[in-house]
């Protein structure tokens, strides 16, 4: 602020000269204070007030200089200047400043409103207190004061940047308004203009605009050309805006990030494809340049393409090693690519530099996790105290059999959730997966109890339902409500062979071995031609208990060979030894 008040304060002292701060020994002042005119000079009454302004904006800025500080007399002063020359942009800009930082927009637009409607035609007034208005949700204030100023303009105010400003303004206001018609009619005026036939900015408001209008417009209200609706006549237009942005993009260079707002709206109007060419051609007119070749590798990645995306940031790499954001980029690609190798040593560099980063250490935790490297995932995960690296870390736990450890990550990413206020995170998945591991680890009253709370909000919720009945057939306990729990389930879904083995295996703990043989042989058709290695098991058992060994064997077999954690292999092993088979060859995988 201090350098900025230097220089507008340097800046008004060569445009005033010394009359401004100092009367000559033969001046006098006006009746408002100011330097008055020596009566022999002609000064037109514009040429007036122009001095007016500048002498009351030197006196702020000086105000300002010895204070070293923007106060309420600054701002006074500032004010008055605009209310001479409300074409002034360092005033504005050194009110929007200071009334920025204070987020003070309300005084800042009670004061500049007044000003702005009486000055119409001051274009860059209009339309800074029209943006404020905007951000202050007074949308129809901030439209009628820019249509009002859109009428006081000549044709030389309409060639000046400002006026470009004032239409995508104007613009957003009518498309929130639904606004269609006004809207088109104002990118067609602005579009007359030889200056701004061909610019970019004012063609990728236009874009916006008819591309969000396309989208929400009416589809029958043949509102133009009476065959037309309004949402197929904007579609029309937006094509014909894109069309002359792809030709203007082919003949010139413009930066990466112009681009976004583009990509957005080919993304929202399913033209994606063609979102991406704007940023392949800038890359054909500039090879080299790593903007744009990031700016694609993002999209790519954003649009679910990581092998290409992979590709992009291999490529930028290898021209810049020494930015520790293409080490991130890159890793998060590979990951999701699933080249876990590249991905663990493009975050083994970044976190040289960034060792806490909390998105790499989680990333590369998942990347050893795919790899089966569980401890390493562990050294990971156990460095995050979130809810998400706590719950990864407990996951890893549970593939190396350490559910008392995993069970108590849960309960640390429980408790980490609810100081925080993350109750979406405590949803019904994660006290599936509690449940789970707490019965592995011996406390099933504990883990089965959150799915109880469930049940209670949410009867019909057919997962948990089958989930927490099974549990308890699976354990021997509360047989006739977790009976009625699975029926509850299979009302929702009466074809489910999960839950059609869930009341088998019901029955068969119960010891109703004829209707666990029936509800078996009815989830079993219901399978694929290799069942699920739990059904499988469940089949062998059931089989066995109605004296059907040659069956009871096949499906142990399968169960032993189609591997599932929630299997014991060496227990189903020894009950194909025990009843006259040979095991299969199987792999142990714990």
């Amino acid at each position: 602020m201090g350098k900025q008040l230097a220089q507008s304060f340097m800046a008004a002292l060569i445009l005033c000269g010394s009359m401004v701060l100092t009367a000559a020994p033969d001046q006098v002042l006006d009746a408002e204070g100011h330097p008055a005119l020596r009566k022999d000079l002609q000064v037109s009454e514009a040429g007036e007030k122009k001095v007016k302004a500048l002498s009351s904006f030197a006196e702020a800025l000086a105000i300002a200089k010895e204070k070293k500080k923007i106060t309420p007399e600054v701002i006074d002063g500032l004010l008055e200047c605009l209310r001479y020359d409300p074409n002034a942009a360092e005033p504005l800009q050194l009110l929007l400043s200071e009334w920025g930082k204070a987020k003070e927009l309300k005084d800042c637009t009670e004061r500049l409103l007044p000003l702005a409607q009486a000055n119409p035609s001051a274009l860059r007034l209009n339309v800074v207190t029209a943006s404020v208005l905007k951000q202050s949700g007074r949308d129809a204030e901030a439209c009628t004061l820019l249509e009002k100023s859109l009428d006081s303009l000549n044709e030389k105010s309409m060639q000046e940047q400002p006026f470009a400003d004032l239409v995508l303004i104007l613009s957003e206001l009518y498309l929130d308004a639904g606004r269609w018609e006004d809207g088109d009619r104002l990118f067609s005026k602005a579009f007359e203009l030889e200056s701004w036939r061909n610019d970019f900015t004012l063609l990728r408001g236009a874009l916006i605009f008819y591309g969000r209008a396309s989208l929400a417009a009416p589809d029958n209200d043949g509102f133009w050309f009476l065959f037309s609706s309004s949402r197929e006549h904007c579609k029309r237009l937006f094509e014909k805006t894109l069309t002359r942005l792809e030709d203007l993009c082919s003949k010139r260079y413009y930066p990466a990030g112009d681009f976004i707002p583009i990509l957005e709206i080919c993304r929202e109007t399913g033209q994606a494809e063609r979102g991406r060419d704007f940023i392949l051609e800038n890359i054909l007119s500039s090879p080299s340049d790593i903007n744009s070749l990031s700016f694609l590798a993002t999209f790519y990645y954003e649009d679910g393409d990581y092998n290409n995306s992979l590709r992009l940031w291999q490529r930028i790499f290898h021209k810049n090693k020494l930015n520790p954001v293409y080490y991130y980029e890159l890793g998060r690609s590979a990951l999701r690519a699933r080249q876990y190798r590249d991905a663990i040593n493009a975050f083994e560099w970044f976190l040289i530099s960034n060792p806490d980063h909390p998105g790499a250490l989680y990333q590369m935790g998942l990347a050893y996790f795919e790899m089966h490297m569980y401890w390493k995932a562990l050294s990971k995960f156990s460095k995050l105290e979130s809810p998400e690296g706590l719950y990864m870390a407990a996951i890893s736990h549970r593939e190396l059999g350490q559910f008392v450890d995993a069970a108590s990550c849960l309960e640390r990413a429980e408790k980490l959730a609810r100081e925080n206020g993350r109750e979406d995170f405590l949803n019904k998945e994660f006290y599936l997966s509690y449940a789970f591991i707490c019965e592995k680890a011996g406390m099933l009253e504990k883990g089965t109890a959150p799915l109880v709370k469930i049940l209670a909000a949410n009867p019909q919720d057919d997962e948990v339902s089958n989930f927490l009945g099974y549990t308890w057939a699976d354990n021997d306990v509360n047989l006739d409500q977790a009976e009625q729990f699975i029926r509850n389930a299979l009302k929702v879904k009466p074809d489910e062979a999960a839950y059609l083995d869930s009341l088998a295996w019901l029955f068969f703990r119960k010891g109703k071995n004829k209707e666990a043989l029936e509800t078996i042989e009815k989830a079993l058709k219901r399978e694929d031609s290799i069942p699920d290695s739990v059904i499988s098991d469940h089949a062998g058992d059931i089989f066995a208990a109605a004296g059907k060994m040659e069956k009871a064997i096949h499906y142990w077999s399968l169960a032993l060979t189609n591997y599932s954690e929630d299997t014991n292999q060496d227990k189903i092993a020894a009950k194909i030894t025990a009843n006259g088979g040979t095991p299969p060859p199987y792999k142990k995988f714990k």
